[in-house]
C-alpha cells in the first residue's frame, strides 16, 4: 500500500500495523491471530448482518475502504476485512476486542443500511453500488470517499451503541485508544482534519486544533454530528452531512495543506472505484450539491433500493431478516391494488394505502410512543371492535374430541389451582381440628417447663381469587404459513400456524370453563394506524356456547401486527373489571409491524418501542402480562420490550397447545 501521510496518533499507529501483512517475525504472547477468531467472528457478523460474509485480509482491501488514516476499514457487502494478526495491545483479549469492533462497524453497515439486500436494479446485483455511484459524482471521488464513511462510520458508531448495549463499553475503550493519545505536529491541515473528523463524528472531544484551518473544519463537523448521532439516523442522512463537509475538505486540499496527490481528481488509484467508473472522471468540483438534481435523483433511487428491500415479498423478504411477521403482506396489498382496479407498482414495492373502507363498528382513539421524540402522539390511532363473523361450531367440538387427552390433564392441573384456593386459619383457641404441629410445641414447652400455648386449633377457610384473563390473538397475514410437518408431526401437511392458535384457544377455553376464572379472548390485526382491527371472540362473562365456538371456528389470518393500540384496548377492558388481579396474554408469530409503524418503514424498532411501552403501561396499572410467541427470533426481541419473566418462545410451534395453560397457571400462581 502506498505511503500516506504520517501523523503522531495512536490511529495511525494502530493501522500502520494491522494493514500490511508485513508485520515482523516477533510473535509476542499477547498476539491473536485470524485463523484463532475467524469462525467466532463470521458467526458475529452472520448475526448482525444477516447475510453470510467472506472473511478477507485485511491488506487486500482497496484504498476505498480501508485507508489506514481512517477509524476502521469498511466492507464491500460480500467480504469482511480484518487483519492477520493483532498484538498492538498488551492483553490478548484486548487485542481480540479489536477484531469484534471490526466485524461489528463491518456487519452494521448491513444492518445500519450503508449497504443493501435487494441491490439489484437494471441487472444489477453490488451492495456498494449506490454509494459507490454517491461518491462517483464527486469531482474526488477518492476524497469524498474519506468524509463519507468517517461520517457513516459515525452514524454506524451511534446506531450499535443504541442498539447493543454490549457493545458500549467496547467502542468507549477503542475511541479512547485511538484519540486520547494524539498530540503532536501533523503535516498539515489536511490531514488533522481528516483524522479530526473521524473524532468528532464519534462524539469524541478533538484536541486542540494545531492548524487554525482545521479548526474551522472540525467546528463546522461538530455541527453536523448530531445529525448521524439522532436515533433512526440513515445511509441519506450520512450522504447530506458528506454533501456539505467535502467543499471544506476539497479546500484544504487544494491549499496544499498535506494529503498528497492520491485525492486529485483523475488520479484513480484504486481499483474499485476505477472499476466502477471506467477510468473517467465526473464533473466540476463539488458536483453533488444537498439541493441539486443529481443529488435529489439519487436519495429517490435509495427510498426505492430500501423500500425495495423492505417489501420484496417471498424468500428474500424472509432471508434478509426484514419484518418475519406479515411475509404475505405484499401480495395482500397487490390484490388489494389489482381488486380496486389499480395497476400494481412495477417495482413490487407495497404502496402505503389510506383508502381502505372503513370498518364497521365502534372505534377508540389510543395514543401512541414515539421513541425518537420520546414522546406520546396523541390519538394517534384509531382501532375499531369488528365483529368476527361466525364458522361452523363443529370445528372446535371436533378439536375438543381430537384434543381430549390434553384437555383433561389441564382441567385437572387446573382443579389442583383451585384446591390451593383452601387455606387454613391457625393458632386457634378453637375451631375445625387439631394443629397437629402446635400440640407437639405445647409438650415440648412443658416437657421444658415452660408455659405452653392454648392456641392449638385450626379452622378451614376458602381463600377468594378474584381474577380475570384476556387473552390476545396475533391474527396477522403470516399466521397462514403452513406448519405441517414440523417437530415430527405426521398430521394434515396443510395445517396452518392459525390452525395451532386456535386449537390453544380451544384448550385453553374449555379448562377455563372449569376453573370458574372470568375470561375473554379476542384477536387483532388491521392496515395502518387508521385501521387496527379488534376482534371480539369472546367477552366477560359469555359461556362456551355455540356462538362462541363458532367466532373460534372463524378466525383466519388477516392483515397486519400494530400490537401497540391491541395492548392498549386491552387493558382498558381489563380496567373495567372488578377483578383485583387482571392478567393479559399475548399470543404472537414474529414481530410488531405496520406499514406505517414509524416514519422508517425498514426499521422495527419503532414498533417494539410502542409495544414495550404499551406493557409497560399495563404494569402500571397492575396488570400482569406474558408474551408468547413461536418466532425464534423472539430470544432477540422480546427481552427488549418484555420483563425477563414476561415471555417465552415456543420453539415447536405444535406445542402451543400444550404451553399456554402452563404459562396462565404461572401467572395465576
Amino acid at each position: 500500500m502506498p505511503d500516506i501521510p504520517a501523523a503522531p496518533c495512536s490511529l495511525t499507529g494502530l493501522n500502520r500495523e494491522l494493514y500490511s501483512d508485513v508485520q515482523g517475525s516477533d510473535v509476542g504472547a499477547q498476539a491473536v491471530t485470524l485463523e484463532e477468531v475467524r469462525t467466532s467472528m463470521a458467526g458475529m457478523a452472520l448475526g448482525l448482518a444477516g447475510v453470510p460474509l467472506e472473511i478477507q485480509l485485511l491488506s487486500e482491501a482497496s484504498f476505498t475502504l480501508a485507508n489506514p488514516l481512517r477509524l476502521c476499514p469498511s466492507g464491500d457487502g460480500r467480504r469482511l476485512f480484518l487483519p492477520a494478526r493483532v498484538q498492538f495491545f498488551q492483553e490478548r483479549e484486548e487485542n481480540r476486542r479489536l477484531y469484534r469492533l471490526y466485524t461489528a462497524f463491518q456487519a452494521a453497515q448491513w444492518e445500519g443500511g450503508t449497504l443493501h439486500r435487494s441491490g439489484k436494479r437494471n441487472g444489477e446485483s453490488e451492495p456498494l453500488g449506490w454509494t459507490l455511484k454517491f461518491l462517483l459524482g464527486f469531482s474526488r471521488p477518492m476524497l469524498a470517499a474519506e468524509v463519507f464513511f468517517a461520517v457513516d462510520a459515525g452514524r454506524l458508531g451511534s446506531f450499535l451503541r443504541k442498539r447493543y448495549g454490549g457493545l458500549r463499553e467496547e467502542l468507549d475503550w477503542f475511541y479512547e485508544c485511538l484519540f486520547s493519545l494524539c498530540g503532536g505536529d501533523f503535516t498539515g491541515a489536511f490531514t488533522e482534519a481528516v483524522f479530526g473528523l473521524h473524532a468528532v463524528m464519534a462524539g469524541w472531544p478533538a484536541p486542540p486544533a494545531v492548524f487554525p484551518d482545521a479548526g474551522e473544519v472540525l467546528a463546522a463537523a461538530r455541527a453536523e454530528s448530531a445529525t448521524v448521532a439522532k436515533p433512526g439516523a440513515r445511509l441519506a442522512d450520512s450522504a447530506r452531512v458528506t454533501t456539505r463537509l467535502y467543499p471544506l475538505f476539497e479546500r484544504l486540499l487544494l491549499a496544499g495543506s498535506g494529503g498528497g496527490g492520491r485525492y486529485d481528481a483523475g488520479n484513480w488509484l484504486d481499483p474499485l472505484l476505477a472499476k466502477k467508473q471506467g477510468g473517467e472522471t465526473t464533473g466540476e468540483p463539488h458536483s453533488v450539491e444537498e439541493g441539486g438534481d443529481f443529488f435529489q435523483e439519487l436519495l429517490g433511487d435509495l427510498e426505492d433500493l430500501e423500500n425495495l428491500e423492505m417489501f420484496q415479498a417471498g424468500e428474500d423478504l424472509e432471508a434478509d431478516g426484514s419484518f418475519i411477521t406479515d411475509t404475505d403482506l405484499p401480495k395482500f396489498a397487490q390484490a388489494e391494488e389489482e381488486a380496486a382496479g389499480r395497476e400494481p407498482r412495477r417495482d413490487g414495492r407495497m404502496k402505503a394505502r389510506t383508502d381502505f373502507p372503513e370498518p364497521e363498528g365502534k372505534s377508540f382513539r389510543y395514543q401512541e410512543w414515539n421513541y425518537l421524540d420520546k414522546r406520546y402522539l396523541k390519538d394517534w390511532v384509531r382501532l375499531f371492535e369488528v365483529e368476527q363473523g361466525e364458522g361452523d361450531a363443529a370445528l372446535v367440538d371436533g378439536i375438543v374430541a381430537e384434543r381430549r387427552e390434553l384437555i383433561d390433564e389441564v382441567r385437572r392441573q387446573f382443579r389442583l389451582l383451585r384446591a390451593d384456593s383452601v387455606a387454613w386459619r391457625k393458632k386457634l383457641e378453637a375451631g375445625d381440628e387439631v394443629d397437629i404441629w402446635e400440640l407437639l410445641n405445647a409438650l415440648v414447652d412443658r416437657k421444658a417447663g415452660l408455659y405452653p400455648s392454648a392456641k392449638l386449633f385450626m379452622e378451614r377457610r376458602v381463600r377468594e381469587r378474584d381474577i380475570c384473563a384476556l387473552i390476545l390473538l396475533d391474527m396477522s397475514a403470516s399466521t397462514d404459513t403452513a406448519v405441517g410437518g414440523v417437530g415430527g408431526d405426521t398430521g394434515d401437511p396443510r395445517r396452518k400456524v392459525i390452525d395451532i392458535a386456535r386449537e390453544a384457544l380451544v384448550v385453553m377455553a374449555e379448562a377455563l370453563e372449569q376453573l370458574g376464572d372470568s375470561y375473554a379472548l379476542f384477536g387483532f390485526s388491521g392496515y395502518g394506524r387508521h385501521n387496527v382491527e379488534y376482534y371480539p371472540i369472546k367477552f366477560f362473562g359469555e359461556s362456551l356456547n355455540t356462538t362462541v365456538k363458532s367466532r373460534i371456528a372463524s378466525v383466519e389470518p388477516k392483515k397486519s401486527t400494530r400490537m401497540g393500540p391491541a395492548i392498549r384496548h386491552s387493558v382498558s377492558l381489563l380496567e373495567r373489571r372488578g377483578a383485583r388481579e387482571k392478567l393479559l396474554v399475548i399470543i404472537s408469530d414474529g414481530y410488531p409491524q405496520d406499514f406505517d409503524y414509524g416514519d422508517d418503514r425498514r426499521s422495527k424498532e419503532y414498533g417494539l418501542q410502542d409495544t414495550r411501552a404499551a406493557l409497560r403501561e399495563a404494569e402500571a396499572r397492575n396488570i400482569k402480562s406474558f408474551c408468547l410467541t413461536i418466532d425464534l427470533a423472539g430470544y432477540d426481541y422480546l427481552k427488549r420490550i418484555c420483563r425477563p419473566s414476561g415471555y417465552l418462545v415456543v420453539e415447536d410451534i405444535l406445542d402451543l397447545p400444550e404451553e399456554l395453560p402452563k404459562i396462565y397457571k404461572r401467572l395465576r400462581a
